[in-house]
């Protein structure tokens, strides 16, 4: 027999969120076939235990699932807990719907309304998480340290407590073999880009024999991993599952080799010039600032407003201080996997005042030069003064006897020579004549004995 209560109720089902009614609605998928998924619903807003409430579940799977649960206003969460047969269902994505309505008077009224997407997969759900030092690292590792490559699976309802695990490795589709665990180390010592492949089979029947039967190993190479083959059945098993889990891993080589060139030590009103290089593996973020004398680096330094370089590691610094002083320049440089923090010191130091050399040598070597001059130029003038009166002294051109200066042939020159040398008082007196020239010499003589003129 139908109730009033059942009339109204068919009739006035309408999902709408009235009042200060709050639905809300989550789940723990995705979930594997064969294991629970469980969904969450919260009604925020009840103001009264005393109120009557409805709460109706229902899917988009097929199969459905529907659910109906009354409860009062004390009861303001409830968790649907559902398990999706891998004999009876295959993977895709459904809708979860949850309508709560609250009963007044004589009819079920809709106070709120969600609705959520899950996916039921056929192979486990997780994923590979990296470590480096305890620290979880996205896909960049550094090529110095050692990579801890872990297998985390999304399995809330610890559907796999009870099954027999085995991992098979593969880095650029080499194959390192297999272990019982989810773990694996390795060192991508060269900077570069490496496919890490993880391939996890979980047994859920003990039985050696069954594993051997159940599934079938072989490597896809164009999927480069191990696939399953299941012979001919339409479903997935329900005793073997199983994943593949890939990711992209960037090697990268931390910062290192740092170098600064430039004079650390420098003259009052020089600038500061300096230029620093490093290697490791691009991009680097790079800043620097001036600390004060005796700063002591805390390893909390980052830049506010780096620059970016994309190419080469190398990076000038240029700076004036206006102060003789010590200063710190604080460098700070980082890439992807490292960070380098260094402090510089630069010493500005005065030097005293002194009188250029200029200004004493040029006027001293003038000096010295004009002295030279000077002493040249006399000693010039007396040499030619000298060379000049020597000159006059023995030679006179002024003057000639005219009969020198009459035609005579050469036998009346020979004649008259040899007149002239019979007829001469004395040797002493032919050569004075021949020496004094055409000047009238006196020559003085000893006493009784008297020379004559020579012309």
């Amino acid at each position: 027999m139908v109730s009033l209560s059942h009339i109204f109720q068919y009739f006035f089902l309408v999902p709408l969120c009235m009042g200060d009614y709050v639905v809300k609605l989550t789940s723990d998928g995705p979930a594997v076939l064969d294991a629970p998924i469980t969904f969450n619903g919260q009604l925020i807003g009840v103001d009264s235990p005393d109120t009557s409430f409805r709460w109706r579940w229902f899917d988009t799977a097929s199969p459905g699932h529907y659910k109906e649960t009354e409860t009062n206003g004390s009861v303001t969460n409830i968790n649907y807990t559902i398990v999706y047969p891998s004999s009876d269902y295959d993977s895709n994505n459904y809708d979860m719907t949850l309508t709560i309505y609250e009963y007044d008077f004589f009819y079920w009224r809709a106070v709120g309304k969600a609705q959520i997407e899950f996916s039921i997969t056929r192979e486990l759900n997780g994923h590979l998480e990296l470590l480096q030092n305890g620290l979880i690292s996205q896909s960049i590792v550094s090529s110095v340290k050692t990579t801890a490559i872990n297998v985390k699976f999304h399995d809330p309802a610890h559907f796999l407590q009870d099954a027999v695990l085995h991992y098979f490795w593969f880095i650029n589709t080499v194959n390192y073999g297999q272990t019982q665990t989810g773990h694996f180390e390795y060192n991508f010592t060269a900077p570069g880009e490496y496919d890490v492949e993880v391939t996890a089979i979980a047994y859920f029947n003990n039985n050696a024999t069954t594993h051997t039967d159940a599934v079938s190993l072989s490597y896809d190479m164009e999927n480069r991993g191990l696939a399953v083959r299941e012979g001919k059945q339409e479903r997935p098993s329900k005793g073997v599952k199983m994943a593949i889990f890939q990711k992209k891993i960037i090697s990268k080589q931390p910062i290192g080799n740092i170098s600064v060139n430039g004079e650390l030590m420098l003259k009052h009103g020089k600038l500061v010039d300096l230029d620093l290089n490093c290697t490791g593996s691009a991009p680097w973020l790079f800043c620097w600032v001036i600390k004060e004398k005796g700063y002591n680096i805390t390893g909390n330094e980052t830049c506010d407003n780096p620059t970016l370089l994309k190419t080469d590691c190398e990076f000038p610094i240029l700076w004036y201080f206006r102060q003789s002083d010590t200063y710190n320049i604080l460098v700070v440089i980082n890439n992807d996997v490292s960070s380098h923090i260094e402090v510089i010191p630069v010493t500005i130091y005065d030097v005293a005042r002194q009188v250029p050399v200029s200004i004493v040598i040029i006027p001293v070597a003038s000096s010295i030069f004009v002295v030279i001059m000077i002493i040249t130029g006399i000693a010039l003038h007396a040499h030619y003064r000298n060379r000049l009166a020597v000159e006059v002294a023995d030679f006179d051109f002024g003057q000639a006897d005219e009969e020198e200066l009459q035609y005579k042939s050469f036998w009346e020159r020979l004649r008259e020579s040899f007149g002239n040398h019979f007829t001469s008082g004395s040797d002493i007196q032919s050569e004075g004549s021949s020496v004094s020239g055409r000047r009238s010499v006196q020559m003085p003589g000893p006493v009784g004995i008297g020379y004559g003129s020579i012309t």
